[in-house]
Order: structure tokens, then C-alpha cells, then sequence
């Protein structure tokens, strides 16, 4: 992939990201929607640590962690040739990311609403399904690189 096009590509799709997530953020303001009674509604949460609310007590450290990640990640996506699909995952968590760091920087926390009733599962936002999608796609990637791999030896 040439490097003018990995760069417009991954733009388009974390501006894309970004303005989604902040978008259903902004219309879940103050709000709790039944979405399908007993098992999935949107319930405003400020969440003012990391995953499962870990950490609210460090806003400092968790933003100065989350840009060294943000940095990292680019700094993979220009200097690396990587396949494709790598480029989209690392795009996905990267626009999850800079949506949860603008969370974070201007509200002084994230905010998270999708609540699964059922569960004891914790409530979460667009970002973090982006994120943790990029994550299990990478994943599933190298594992599948890993197994042809072998087989073709």
C-alpha cells in the first residue's frame, strides 16, 4: 500500500470512527433508552477511568498513557509495510482511542452507554467496540498468518 493512500484511507476511517463515536455521545447525553427491554439499553455513564473503570483516581497518567499509545500506533502504521488488513485494525483502535483521549482531555472523562441488562458486564461506548474489534481482527489475522504459515512449509 502506497504511503499517501495508507495515510488518506486511515484518516478517512478514524475521522469516520471519531465522529460517530462522539455523535452517539452526544444525543445519549443524560438519557437512558430501552433498547430491547431485559437485555440491551443506552444508560449515560461517566467513566472516569480505563476499561471496567479502573484507575479514576489518575486522569493525568491515563491521558499521558493513552497519546504514548496513540504515538506508538502511528508511529507503527508509517514507518511499517504491513498488509492491509493490519493497516484497518490498527486504524480501528487508533479512532477509538483519539475519540476516548477527546473524551478524556475535553470532559475530563469518557462516556460510555451501551448497558447489557443481562449481564454484569460492563458499559461501554462506539470507541471501545472499535478498538476491541481492531484488537480481535489483529489477532485473528496473525493467528491465520501463523497457520498458512505452517501448512505451506
Amino acid at each position: 500500500m502506497k504511503q499517501k493512500e495508507k495515510i488518506i484511507s486511515g484518516v478517512m476511517v478514524i475521522f469516520f470512527i471519531i465522529i460517530i463515536d462522539q455523535l452517539t455521545k452526544f444525543f445519549i447525553t443524560d438519557k437512558k433508552i430501552d433498547i430491547i427491554s431485559g437485555v440491551l439499553s443506552f444508560r449515560y455513564l461517566k467513566n472516569y477511568g480505563i476499561a471496567f473503570g479502573l484507575g479514576e483516581n489518575f486522569k493525568i497518567p491515563i491521558i499521558i498513557i493513552n497519546l504514548f499509545i496513540v504515538i506508538i500506533i502511528s508511529i507503527f502504521i508509517i514507518k511499517l509495510d504491513l498488509d492491509k488488513k493490519v493497516y484497518i485494525c490498527l486504524f480501528m483502535v487508533l479512532g477509538g482511542a483519539i475519540s476516548n483521549l477527546i473524551d478524556r482531555i475535553f470532559r475530563g472523562f469518557v462516556i460510555d452507554f451501551f448497558y447489557i441488562e443481562f449481564s454484569h458486564f460492563p458499559v461501554f461506548n462506539i470507541a471501545d467496540i472499535f478498538i476491541i474489534l481492531g484488537i480481535l481482527l489483529f489477532t485473528l489475522y496473525y493467528i491465520i498468518s501463523i497457520i498458512k504459515l505452517h501448512f505451506t512449509m
